[in-house]
């Protein structure tokens, strides 16, 4: 089963109360029996031979800053660079089907972004960040499997914008909008997909909300999300087999709508809604596992529900 301890030291400093600059290191150690996990979790005898191992232990040393400086009252500038370690998962490294360990090396990375926040007008706020990350061995999707992809490099640029609408029109008041982009450059740096985009990863995703937030606890939310063409594997195969186990995946854009009710000193809430409002149909995955062809995204459906706060 999986076991893990890690050792963190911290360092914050702070200058003038505008610079704060913030320092940390972390070394963890994983060590996971797959041999006791297939038999918990899926009944099953670890195969001999291959490149089954009993025991595994995975360990590294991951470490950054970030720094925060504020520009005026209504802007700060901001910008992190750190590594990243992540051993791969139970989901990730064992086949569900056979039994069967991918034998997967840990992911790796150097990240870095750097960006401004800031208060335009009283009422509207946005944020631009740039950022970067390079693995040197990331794991992604293949099919059904997961494999480590070797050198990857994703880097971009991502903003949000939100509007009060009650802060610069007082008879709007609690109509809130929110939106947000991400443009992407997913890109294999190794062996044959060098220069190819990586499995599952969208050049671009867009997320709107439009909501209505009422003084009693009432509020009302409509949301979309467009998500663009991504390829199913590192080849980027345009053209769908007959199985449609490969091939690029269309894009998308799926619409939700929720209601709420929360009295404000109340300790409970009902909600309510729909996801997939127009019950949009999409690929969400393209399969080679226990189920091969195409795994179709979620149709439209009704939840409601009451939550209660202790």
């Amino acid at each position: 089963m999986p076991l893990g301890a890690y050792l963190q030291w911290s360092l914050q400093l702070e200058f003038r109360q505008r610079l704060r600059i913030a320092c940390h290191a972390r070394y963890s150690g994983v060590a996971t029996r797959l041999p006791l996990i297939c038999r918990l979790y899926m009944n099953a005898v670890p195969p001999a031979g291959g490149n089954f191992r009993g025991s595994k232990t995975t360990q590294g040393l991951i470490y950054g800053t970030g720094v925060k400086y504020q520009l005026t009252p209504d802007s700060m500038l901001f910008g992190h660079v750190h590594t990243t370690f992540r051993p791969p998962t139970f989901a990730n490294a064992v086949d569900p089907t056979s039994g069967t360990t991918q034998d997967l090396s840990a992911e790796r990375a150097l990240s870095s972004d750097v960006g401004i926040r800031s208060i335009l007008v009283p009422g509207v706020s946005a944020e631009l960040a740039l950022f970067r990350t390079e693995f040197s061995n990331q794991i992604v999707q293949q099919g059904s499997q997961f494999v480590n992809a070797g050198k990857t490099l994703m880097e971009g640029i991502e903003s949000t914008v939100s509007l009060d609408w009650g802060e610069i029109v007082r008879p709007l008041q609690g109509f809130v909008t929110r939106g947000s982009v991400t443009l992407l450059r997913p890109k294999s740096l190794f062996g044959a997909t060098d220069g190819k985009d990586l499995p599952y990863a969208p050049r671009m995703t867009f997320y709107g909300l439009v909501g209505y937030y009422h003084p009693t606890g009432a509020s009302i939310e409509a949301d979309a999300m467009y998500v663009a063409q991504q390829f199913a594997d590192g080849a980027n195969t345009q053209t769908e087999n007959a199985l449609g186990t490969n091939g690029a995946i269309p894009s998308y854009t799926i619409w939700n709508l929720r209601l709420n009710y929360a009295p404000p000193k109340a300790k409970w809430a009902i909600f309510a809604g729909v996801r997939n409002l127009t019950d949009e149909s999409f690929i969400a995955q393209r399969t080679t596992g226990s189920f091969i062809g195409i795994q179709p995204g979620e149709i439209r459906n009704f939840y409601g529900g009451v939550s209660w706060r202790f």
